[in-house]
């Protein structure tokens, strides 16, 4: 979703623009990024990356907030919350990884399919067990393929929740 977020930026931005508002002019943040406070991991990722390509884009780190301010800021909603509910905004009858972008004259608004999992086994949880050989075997029986155990990279320079959107202690 968070690719798809900044890509579409350049298409909604225009319409956006066409009302007056910004989200940044002159490097100055004019906008906000609206997070519910029991947004899935997935969302919040998105979120935080939304916050730092625009900050990489434009010199300004938007605020993260539960709820719109009131400041008169552009509002970025990113997953469902309050907000996208009161503007009757949701995710229902999106399938197959679909999303929404949906705009206004002083807000947008990226909604997706933002469900967590956990994938099934086997699957290896630290780099040693790929090392071991052990998952690699019951990969090749479960699959019927020599080819390496799924997402070997993983372990190398992945991502880590900044304690900012984390809700875990």
């Amino acid at each position: 979703m968070t690719r798809n977020l900044i890509l579409t930026l350049s298409i909604l931005l225009p319409a956006v623009a066409g009302a007056n508002p910004f989200i940044v002019k002159d490097g100055e943040a004019r906008a906000e990024i609206v997070l519910a406070a029991d947004a899935p991991r997935s969302t919040r990722f998105a979120a935080r990356d939304l916050q730092v390509y625009l900050e990489k884009m434009t010199g300004a780190k938007l605020v993260v907030v539960p709820k719109p301010s009131g400041k008169g800021l552009v509002k970025l909603f990113v997953g469902e919350s309050a907000g996208t509910r009161a503007l009757k905004l949701s995710t229902k009858r999106l399938e197959h990884g679909a999303y929404r972008l949906v705009s206004g004259s002083d807000w947008l608004a990226f909604l997706g399919d933002d469900t967590d999992f956990v994938p099934t086994e086997p699957w290896a949880k630290r780099n040693t067990d790929r090392v071991t050989g052990k998952y690699q075997r019951e990969w090749e029986q479960a699959s019927g393929t020599s080819f390496g155990v799924p997402n070997g990279g993983m372990y190398k320079n992945r991502e880590r929740m900044p304690a900012e959107l984390a809700r875990e202690p």
